[in-house]
């Protein structure tokens, strides 16, 4: 898995820093989390307020902690309906 991680990351020239992998009861596939980060060049970034609807953000951090639980607090019902309850 580590060398697939690895691969993913060489192809956008990302580096990974860190991860973490198990498995949890319920899913059937590993869960993931890792840090990576990539270089970007001058004025070739976006910051939130040049974001647009449909952008993909990527939070981190204690903030990405409390609004996945909000959102999974809010829509408990709804994801019962797509992921299995462990």
């Amino acid at each position: 898995m580590a060398s697939q991680i690895r691969s993913a990351a060489d192809e956008v020239d990302a580096t990974v820093t860190g991860r973490y992998t198990g498995t949890t009861p319920g899913p059937d596939r590993p869960i993931i989390i890792t840090t990576a980060f990539g270089v970007g060049k001058k004025k070739k970034y976006f910051t939130t307020s040049g974001a647009w609807d449909r952008d993909l953000l990527v939070a981190t951090k204690d903030a990405a902690l409390e609004g996945t639980s909000i959102i999974a607090a809010d829509l408990h019902d709804k994801l019962l309906s797509v992921v299995k309850e462990a």
